[in-house]
């Protein structure tokens, strides 16, 4: 009689070890996104904008949950006294991310020489990573303004951004590039960009929508469907 019941235990443990699965719980990674209004998600419908948008799409594909904080200010400039006296509150301090997704519209409106960009850009990573942050700088996505008046002088405060930021030399830094492959998508297609633009200034939803696509797919690129994570003690030892 005992043995029957141990060979029945036995039994219903191997079936319950067949439809349950041990799932841990997703990592959870801290997450400040600063940047203007379409990194605040401005026009889009869903109201999150193309950078929350891949973090979520990011999210099905990885065990990692983004606990985002979006201080995104529409109409900010790169050059914000209201994100430097606050960003050194906002960052995670330690084992987060940091997404730098300036749109550099509002500094084409407002005429803001390229070469200021640089030197603020580079603050901001190197306070993210003496807090032993990762950080994200992801270009802005593509806009009517992108194609017209912008052409050239936004490229050029995106190259401002990236030197900055690689010139830490540093693992925790991360450069993707969502614009130009949007323009070679919509190129490649036969599509024209006015379908995904609001205005001169902004995507639509179908815009960031797009360009959400683009940045996670870079993002599996990237970190392989692991979690972003501060590699290094000394985090500014690469310089």
């Amino acid at each position: 009689m005992r043995m029957r019941a141990l060979v029945l235990a036995a039994a219903v443990l191997a079936a319950a070890g067949s439809v349950w699965t041990f799932r841990p719980k997703p990592m959870t990674v801290s997450t400040l996104i600063v940047g203007g209004s379409a990194a605040k998600g401005w026009f889009d419908r869903s109201g999150r904008g193309y950078i929350e948008r891949a973090l979520l799409r990011y999210e099905t594909v990885s065990h990692v949950h983004f606990q985002i904080v979006n201080h995104a200010i529409p109409g900010a400039r790169v050059l914000n006294p209201v994100v430097r006296r606050h960003f050194g509150d906002w960052i995670p301090r330690g084992r987060g991310l940091v997404i730098i997704g300036w749109g550099l519209l509002n500094d084409v409106r407002q005429h803001t020489p390229p070469g200021r960009i640089g030197p603020i850009v580079h603050a901001e990573v190197g306070e993210a990573l003496r807090a032993h942050d990762v950080v994200l700088l992801v270009s802005p996505s593509a806009t009517r303004s992108t194609f017209t008046i912008a052409r050239r002088v936004q490229p050029a405060m995106w190259g401002e951004e990236v030197q900055a930021a690689t010139s830490f030399k540093s693992p925790n830094v991360y450069v993707i590039n969502v614009m130009n492959p949007e323009k070679r998508w919509m190129l490649g297609h036969h599509v024209g960009y006015q379908a995904f633009m609001q205005g001169l200034w902004d995507p639509n939803t179908r815009g960031h929508r797009l360009a959400s696509q683009i940045l996670e797919r870079r993002l599996e690129d990237t970190w392989h469907n692991r979690a972003p994570r501060f590699r290094g003690l000394n985090p500014l030892s690469w310089l």
